[in-house]
């Protein structure tokens, strides 16, 4: 979140909306809001989870972007605080979603109610 936010302050307005909407930041672009989704993973970034809020956002909202940041190496400090340093970023500007290769990963299951389930 860190190297997206520094990499789109040096370019617009930045609003983080994390933990109220399914992307992570408003950034203000030669006058537009674009909305922004960051990722973040230890593999070499060849996929990238998304979760169907996600996929149906990027779907609806043209001025949409990806900003990834992949190879993240995780390590303790002293004290044993995780630390995420290192990576690599790419961004997709706009973000087409329908242009990568959107591959469903899961299931939600409920299972039946308690009334029905035998005990062991």
């Amino acid at each position: 979140m860190n190297a997206a936010r520094e990499y789109y302050e040096q370019r617009g307005q930045v609003i983080d909306t994390s933990r109220t909407r399914s992307y992570d930041y408003v950034v203000t672009l030669d006058g537009e809001a674009w909305h922004v989704e960051v990722k973040g993973t230890t593999s070499k970034g060849e996929t990238v989870l998304l979760t169907p809020r996600e996929v149906q956002h990027a779907r609806d909202h043209e001025l949409t972007a990806l900003f990834l940041v992949s190879e993240i190496e995780i390590s303790q400090d002293g004290t044993g605080e995780v630390v995420a340093s290192g990576g690599r970023t790419a961004v997709w500007e706009p973000w087409i979603l329908d242009r990568g290769n959107l591959q469903p990963v899961g299931y939600t299951y409920e299972p039946p109610r308690a009334e029905s389930r035998h005990q062991v």
